[in-house]
Order: C-alpha cells, then structure tokens, then sequence
C-alpha cells in the first residue's frame, strides 16, 4: 500500500490531481474535516461511489484519510481484495488528518449542530 505525505497530498490537491476520501465516522467529519474531502465512512466505502466522484472530478488518483491512517489503510486494503483489476492510484495520508493539522493545513472546523436551548 502506497502512503502519501500530508505536504504531497496537499500540492496534489491544489493540482485537482487527486480526491480526498475521509472514511471517519459523522461525527469525526463534523467535528473537522480536510476542505473538499469527500466523506464515505469505513462500512460504506463503495467503489462504485469513488469511480462516481473521480469522473466527476477527472482525476486517477484517491488520497484516504481518517484520523492517523489505520482506516483509511483498512479501507484501501479492502478495495484493493475485492476489486483486484482496479486501475488507479490509491494512498493513505501518512499520519491522517493528525499530520494534516500539524503541518498546518486549512481544515472545516466544528459543523457541529448545537442544539436549541430548552
């Protein structure tokens, strides 16, 4: 399995030369996200899903994410079982989204709803 270096992904990004699968739970995502990632929790991971969003996008290359890596390499490594002949380029942010914070990437903060007062 390829990893991808947080300042890598980040120039691969901006190049609209890659798309950015977040397979965190709802509530990881809404807490903080990667801008433009596109969020497909680890059960529901679809191939099918990400072929949809890479012709939309015109890219051959996926960056996936979660919090260090350990999902995101789940989730590759399951693609890459069930879909042997899959023809495009696959890595797993090194360190997740952790890395990306620390290097001091932009991320989307706190979507959390707050709920109405009583």
């Amino acid at each position: 399995m390829e990893k991808i270096l947080v300042a890598a992904a980040h120039e691969l990004l901006l190049k609209k030369g890659a798309i950015m699968i977040d397979v965190r739970s709802q509530e990881e995502f809404m807490a903080a996200h990667i801008e433009n990632a596109i969020h497909m929790p680890l059960e529901t991971v679809s191939l099918a899903e990400i072929i949809k969003f890479m012709q939309e996008q015109e890219v051959k290359t996926v960056i996936f994410q979660c919090f260090r890596g350990t999902r995101s390499a789940i989730a590759i490594k399951r693609l890459q079982e069930e879909n042997p002949d899959i023809n495009f380029r696959m890595y797993n942010l090194e360190g997740g989204i952790k890395a990306w914070i620390a290097a001091g990437f932009p991320i989307v903060e706190d979507l959390v709803e707050d709920e109405e007062p009583a």
